[in-house]
C-alpha cells in the first residue's frame, strides 16, 4: 500500500484475503497500484500478514482482510460471532475504544490501536498466542481476542506523545527516546535477557523498558527484529538475525540491542526494516 500526501490510498499485490480493501472473488491479486475509493482522506495505514487498518484525518478506524484471529476487532451484528474475513474496508465503532484513534499498527495476526482523549491509551485484538497484547491468558479462549481491549500501560507517562511499533509478535512502544517491550522473545526481540518459557517459547507480557541503551530518536520493526536510531547519530539492531538482518556481519541472533559500525565521514539520518531485512540512510559529512 501506498498512501499519498493528499490521504489518497494505493494498493497493489495479493488480495486473496480481502487485504487491500476488494472484494477478493473480483480482485484476487493486483498487479499495478490501484486507487481505492474512500470519501475520507487517510492519516495513517499499517498492513499484517493478511489484514490491514487505516486511520481517518478524523480520527476512525477502519479495517480488512482476513480475521481468523480476531485481528480485525470485529464481530458480525446479525451472527455476534467474528467475521471469517472482511473484502472492504468496514469502520470499528468509536464506542468500542475511549477517545480519538491516533495511529494503528498491525502485527502478522492481530492489532495494535492507539487512542487519546486526555491520556493515551493502547486498545488490543487478536491473536494472543505469544502474550503479544500485554498479557497471558488464562483460558484457550483468551488466546485470541476478537474486540477491542484496553491493555494498562503503568509504565509509561499518559501526558506524554508514544509511538507503537509491532513485529510478527511482539511489541515496541517508544516514549520520550525510552522503548518498551512485551511479546515472543525467543530472538531476543524484546532487547533484554530471554524471559520465561510459554508452551516452549520465551515470551514476556510485562510492559518493561529496554535498559542501557542511549535516547532513541526512531525506531522501525521488522518480523522479529528491531533497528533504532539514537540521538547521537548511532544505530543499534537486535533480535533474529538468521538472514544477517541486524547488520552485524553474522547470522547468530542479537539478544541485546548491539551498536552498528557507521563510516566516520557519514551520519544515519533515517533507519528501517522489512520482515528479514534492514536499512540505513547516511548523509555524507566530508
Amino acid at each position: 500500500m501506498a498512501l499519498t500526501r493528499n490521504g489518497e490510498l494505493y494498493v497493489w499485490g495479493s488480495n486473496r484475503y480481502g487485504q487491500l480493501g476488494l472484494d477478493p472473488s473480483v480482485f484476487s491479486s493486483i498487479s499495478h497500484p490501484y486507487k481505492i475509493s474512500f470519501d475520507k482522506k487517510i492519516k495513517n495505514v499499517s498492513m499484517g500478514l493478511r489484514h490491514t487498518a487505516i486511520v481517518t484525518e478524523n480520527h476512525e478506524l477502519y479495517i480488512c482482510g482476513s480475521n481468523n484471529r480476531g485481528q480485525l476487532g470485529l464481530i458480525n451484528p446479525e451472527t455476534m460471532k467474528p467475521y471469517t474475513l472482511l473484502g472492504v474496508f468496514t469502520k470499528v465503532a468509536e464506542q468500542t475504544m475511549q477517545g480519538n484513534v491516533e495511529n494503528v499498527t498491525c502485527g502478522q495476526y492481530h492489532t495494535i490501536v492507539l487512542t487519546k482523549r486526555q491520556t493515551y491509551n493502547i486498545y488490543v485484538f487478536g491473536d494472543n498466542k505469544h502474550g503479544q497484547l500485554g498479557f497471558f491468558s488464562k483460558t484457550s479462549s483468551e488466546t485470541r481476542i476478537s474486540q477491542p481491549l484496553c491493555t494498562p500501560l503503568s509504565s509509561i507517562q499518559h501526558d506524554t506523545p508514544i509511538q507503537i511499533h509491532t513485529g510478527w509478535s511482539h511489541i515496541n512502544i517508544l516514549s520520550n527516546g525510552i522503548i518498551f517491550s512485551w511479546g515472543r522473545n525467543n530472538y531476543g526481540q524484546l532487547g533484554r535477557s530471554l524471559s520465561k518459557s510459554q508452551n516452549g517459547i520465551s515470551t514476556e507480557e510485562r510492559l518493561q523498558c529496554i535498559e542501557n541503551i542511549p535516547k532513541i530518536i526512531q525506531l522501525s520493526v521488522g518480523s522479529e527484529h528491531n533497528v533504532a536510531l539514537t540521538d547521537n547519530g548511532a544505530v543499534l539492531c537486535w533480535g533474529w538475525n538468521e538472514h544477517g538482518n541486524c547488520g552485524n556481519g553474522k547470522t547468530e541472533n542479537v539478544l541485546r540491542p548491539k551498536f552498528l559500525p557507521v563510516p566516520s565521514n557519514s551520519v544515519v539520518i533515517l533507519v528501517g526494516t522489512g520482515a528479514g531485512h534492514s536499512f540505513a540512510v547516511l548523509k555524507d559529512t566530508s
